[in-house]
């Protein structure tokens, strides 16, 4: 095939849009294990950046290891998790804790004897799936790409925990670096997912505003930086508790993933949240259009 042929339109890349075109049940990214998230996205596509925004203790953290379990461990994807806030072995005992489905504070009071059995079968659910994690503080988009390469099972799924830990580490930048350094960081994240053919989910901090209004649901104006995150994220969703914000909340143990930006549907999905699970589950396969 010459370079100018690869490029032309196949029969068979037309019968592909137009199956998905036409069927409305049909999913063509990678399933999250959340159906509502599923069918207002159409899945986590191949060279995808997908964003997921949210203030502190909203649980980006908790959702990106939700994934995880969902995805590697039900599904049997292969994803590389990277955390540049919490230790291999912290993130190893959070999914440790989902596989068993067990509440952190009930774990507790069981006997040390049963808890070894079950914890046991738990193992066996991690070392079945394709789970790789990488706690290098001082990763890089350059470093990413390289220890991407060197693997020999490519990651289908690269979650970063957190982009702007990626992007600056700790230093105190001038708006015009953070929008350059952001900027930069975003599309070299775009090139690995091109380049592998796997969609990266990259969670991020939020500005304070949403703390400030009266209506404390998030916006994608709310990002630090939020016309670059308009233009290369390819799908943003937005997190969101009430119970955080109001104490007597008409919603307490809810969680709301807003799909804020996306190809297909915008709306949002309403999730279980447990603080002491620390993971989301699915509450109803329930979203409302925006």
């Amino acid at each position: 095939m010459t370079e100018v042929e690869k490029y032309r339109i196949t029969k068979d890349e037309i019968d592909k849009v137009i199956r998905g075109m036409c069927d409305k049940n049909q999913i063509n990214g990678m399933k999250s294990g959340f159906p509502g998230i599923d069918e207002l996205t159409g899945g986590f596509c191949k060279g995808d950046l997908i964003v997921v925004g949210g203030r502190p203790s909203m649980g980006k953290t908790a959702f990106g290891l939700s994934l995880v379990y969902n995805m590697a461990i039900c599904e049997n994807a292969s994803i590389l998790y990277v955390t540049l806030e919490m230790t291999k072995e912290k993130i190893i005992h959070r999914l440790l804790m989902m596989c068993v489905g067990m509440d952190i504070l009930d774990a507790q009071e069981i006997d040390r004897t049963a808890m070894k059995k079950v914890l046991e079968l738990a193992e066996a659910d991690l070392l079945r799936g394709n789970i790789f994690i990488c706690d290098n503080l001082d990763i890089t988009v350059t470093s990413l790409d390289q220890l991407i390469g060197s693997l020999e099972k490519k990651p289908e799924i690269i979650i970063i925990d957190y982009l702007q830990l990626m992007a600056f580490g700790l230093n105190i930048l001038s708006k015009d670096q953070y929008d350059s350094y952001l900027d930069i960081t975003m599309q070299g994240l775009k090139k690995i997912g091109r380049k592998y053919e796997c969609a990266i989910i990259a969670l991020s901090q939020l500005s304070r505003k949403p703390d400030k209004r009266k209506n404390h649901i998030p916006l994608i104006s709310d990002f630090h930086g939020a016309g670059i995150f308009l233009a290369r994220a390819d799908t943003i969703l937005l997190l969101y508790r009430d119970e955080y914000y109001e104490h007597d909340s008409e919603y307490p143990g809810v969680a709301e993933v807003i799909v804020a930006k996306t190809r297909y549907l915008c709306g949002t999905v309403p999730l279980k949240f447990s603080r002491n699970k620390a993971g989301f589950e699915n509450l109803s396969h329930y979203y409302m259009v925006l």
